[in-house]
Formats: C-alpha cells, structure tokens, sequence
C-alpha cells in the first residue's frame, strides 16, 4: 500500500506548506487477464473510496495526485465506490478534464439515503402499519426503548453490546463478526472511539427490557452521516427488530438539525429499504488511464466486452421467451 500525500505551498513570506490531500491506494489485480491497478483502499469496513481533500479547491489536489501517478508508473487508477454526484463529482471531473484524462465507467449501483426536508416523506401505508403492528408486539413481551449514545453513558458499554449483538448471529456463526478477527474488531473499537471524541459517532439502539435487540453504527463528517454498521437479535427476527430501528432512527434524523443526509450504505433494493421511505444516491466505479496507451486499450477493451455480454445476454433472453 502506498499514501500520497499533497502539499500547497502558500504565498507568505517566508512559504510553508499545507496538506489539501491524502490518497491512500493499493495494488490489485482481478485475474490473470486483468490488468494490475492502483485502487484506492476499500475494505469491509471503509464503505467508500473518497480521499481526504481539503474544501478550498479540492480539483487541485486531484490534479496533482493524477499527475504524480502518470509520472510514478502507474498506469491505470481504479476509483470503486466514489459518489457520482456532488462537489467531490464536480471536482473530479474537472481534475480529469485539466489533466486530459478520460474516465471508464465499469460499475455503477444506488443507494437508500434519507434527506432532511421540510417535509417528511413517508412509507407506504402497508408497510407502516406492518410495522407497527410489529412493534406493538414487542411493547406486549417488556419495556421497550429506542435509545441514542448519550455523554452521560458509556462508549465502550455500547461498544461490547454490539459486537457481543453481531457475534450471536449469521456472522458468528460464518466466523465473519468483527470479535471474531482481531483486526477489524480492533479498527471498530478504534474508529468508534476516535468519532465519539470528535463528536462524529452516532450510535443507536432497540432495547427490550435494557437488554438490546437491534443497533446501529453512524459515521459523520460534515452534515452527511453514513450508516456504518447494524445489527440485531435474530432471537427476535419475526418481529422485525432492525426494521423498527431503522424507522425509529428515521424519524429521529428528521427531528434533528445536525445532518442534511445519511447513506444507508445499502442499495435501494434491500428489502430493508424497500420498506423504508428514501432518496437515492449514485455511486460508480470508475478506472482511469494514466498516460498510458496499454492501459487506454485495456479500458476500451473492458468497456467493449461488457456492451458484448449484456448485448449476448439480452439476446438469449429474447430466444428463450
């Protein structure tokens, strides 16, 4: 892994410097007929692909980073999970243009994404009263309480409820939970607890009688909130615990005044949103040459073999009909 980091000069006397970007990449490779690319470092934890960029004219840092990659023997910048719209689109696209670089577009996808407005958009009625009625159901077995992470309560409590929450169900028993790899538990245990001194963690639950049935992991930056991380009780799972968490959440986002938007980080699809009333997000999966002909035609070549097999594949579906 290599982090790029670039620098400003500034015009006192005498010049210092100051970091405007911070581009952390890895190199990757798909297959043995795939091209070896430099990718901005994704994991099952890091939701997004966006390098840190100061606001004051962030194309510029783009454009030296793009420069430093041409001139660094990169040739090809894979850019997954990257919003297509936005200031980061419009200082992205303004960098390539400077640079004459040609973007591909390999993969795109939509998120659920809740938006403050005046107005609160609503589910549909079906789903509503589902849930409602789900969530009477719960009220009937104890005391239930829809609860945020406070100053007065403890982080690592809430910390130890959730990973003990995800560890007892699917993911503990694939051996996927986070207690159960020492590096991710460590980097949940140490972003939650650097976003909760910076005052950038939101952390949720569903509690049954003090005991939490369902929770919720938000990451903040700026007025933009992503939802990191939930999970829930499957001893619990026919009355749909994560569900009511997340119209809870829902309607607590639409009371406060601290975010514009929060990103469901799932598809627009997932039953889960599909029950829930939302906006939606782009986000694209982009591969950019770097000055470099083998790498403009291995892109043109990806782009063309890709129309070919929705081409073929549309083809076939027609015969079968």
């Amino acid at each position: 892994m290599i982090v790029a980091f670039v620098f400003r000069k500034s015009k006192q006397c005498p010049p210092t410097e100051e970091l405007v970007g911070i581009f952390p990449i890895e190199r990757r490779s798909n297959g043995i007929l795939s091209l070896p690319r430099w990718r901005l470092l994704t994991t099952s934890l890091i939701l997004r692909s966006v390098p840190l960029l100061t606001n004051q004219r962030p194309e510029c840092a783009l454009s030296a980073f793009l420069k430093w990659s041409a001139k660094s023997g990169i040739g090809l910048l894979e850019f997954d999970r990257v919003l297509a719209e936005g200031p980061f689109q419009h200082a992205l696209v303004n960098a390539l243009t400077a640079c004459g670089r040609l973007p591909y577009v390999t993969g795109q996808s939509v998120n659920a994404t809740l938006i403050r407005k005046n107005q609160a958009t609503q589910s549909s009625g079906k789903a509503l009263r589902e849930i409602n009625r789900k969530h009477r159901r719960l009220e009937e077995l104890g005391d239930l309480q829809f609860r945020s992470l406070s100053e007065t309560e403890s982080l690592s409590e809430w910390q130890r409820w959730f990973l003990e929450l995800e560890a007892s169900g699917w993911k503990g028993r694939r051996g996927t939970a986070m207690m159960q790899s020492d590096r991710e538990r460590e980097l949940f245990m140490t972003v939650t607890r650097q976003a909760w001194a910076r005052k950038t963690l939101q952390m949720f639950g569903l509690f049954l009688d003090d005991h939490p049935i369902a929770m919720k992991c938000n990451l903040c930056s700026g007025r933009e909130g992503l939802a990191w991380k939930i999970t829930y009780d499957e001893n619990f799972a026919k009355f749909s615990p994560g569900l009511i968490l997340e119209l809870e959440h829902k309607m607590h986002f639409e009371q406060q005044s601290d975010l514009d938007r929060i990103d469901f980080c799932a598809r627009a699809d997932h039953p889960l949103c599909q029950r829930i009333a939302h906006e939606q997000l782009c986000l694209q999966r982009l591969l950019i040459p770097c000055d470099s002909l083998i790498s403009e035609l291995y892109c043109s070549a990806v782009s063309f073999l890709r129309r070919l097999k929705r081409h073929l594949r549309c083809c076939r579906s027609k015969s079968e009909e």
